[in-house]
């Protein structure tokens, strides 16, 4: 797969930032980011609905083509981006508008009658793919290479040949390993479930607590059998890692049915 966000594309690279994680600290709010739309899709499968209906079919065309959107195609995409976010009280950071963008790029891919996020959608065809033996990896990895040039004065062709071979194969060798580091949470989800089970549980709550405004920190708390104090630390936690603020965790509104 292509990397959808070239530096060449201009407001909206600017608009999502850049989506791949460039640190193992990266990878772990970007799984969790991910944990936390699983756990909401399954309590809200709506919302990902809403998102199609909200980005209008001429800039999904757009997108699709991978040409760069004009100037007020890209304020558009950023307008309905903002008022899904908002609607569905998700944190509006560039990283969960990359997701949402890279949903809405492969969501030909998901079966009719079931929408997936992108990254689930992409696990989902890897795995029908790998089962008919017709597997095969497409993703890219991009990185910049620079290196002093060649002076003729200094060093023969040859020794700059030998140089620059050597240094392009070690900065190939660094970023190999880069990836490897965040491949090992970033793409295996069930990673970080497995090293961090109450960081997950913290992002179940807040999950549940956003899709779901008349679910109080009491009603958690009575469920799981904890203290509501453990249950606030455990809300903050999490949103403060997928970058919600903690002033738009919903609260419960009183007589509301959760």
């Amino acid at each position: 797969m292509a990397h959808p966000f070239p530096d060449a594309a201009g407001s909206l690279a600017d608009m999502v930032g850049n989506w791949s994680p460039d640190a193992e600290e990266e990878s772990f709010r970007l799984a969790s980011l991910r944990w936390f739309l699983r756990f909401y899709q399954r309590i809200k499968p709506e919302v990902l609905r809403e998102l199609e209906t909200r980005v209008p079919q001429s800039l999904r065309e757009c997108l699709f083509s991978g040409e760069e959107p004009k100037s007020d195609q890209t304020e558009a995409l950023q307008g309905a981006l903002e008022s899904w976010i908002q609607e569905f009280g998700l944190p509006n950071t560039k990283r969960m508008k990359a997701e949402a963008i890279l949903t809405l790029l492969h969501a030909p891919l998901a079966r009719p009658k079931r929408r997936f996020w992108w990254w689930d959608t992409v696990g989902d065809v890897q795995r029908e793919l790998k089962a008919e033996s017709s597997y095969r990896r497409t993703y890219s990895f991009s990185f910049s290479f620079e290196a002093q040039g060649w002076t003729p004065a200094d060093e023969s062709i040859e020794a700059a040949q030998r140089r620059l071979r050597n240094e392009f194969a070690n900065t190939l060798s660094e970023q190999a390993e880069r990836w490897r580091r965040r491949e090992k949470i970033a793409i295996d989800l069930f990673t970080l479930w497995r090293r961090h089970r109450g960081h997950v549980r913290n992002i179940r709550w807040l999950a549940h607590k956003q899709a779901c405004p008349g679910l109080s920190q009491g009603m958690i708390a009575r469920r799981w059998r904890l203290r509501p104090e453990t249950v606030r630390r455990g809300l903050h936690s999490a949103a403060e890692c997928i970058g919600l603020p903690c002033e738009r965790i919903r609260q419960a509104q009183p007589g509301r049915k959760s």
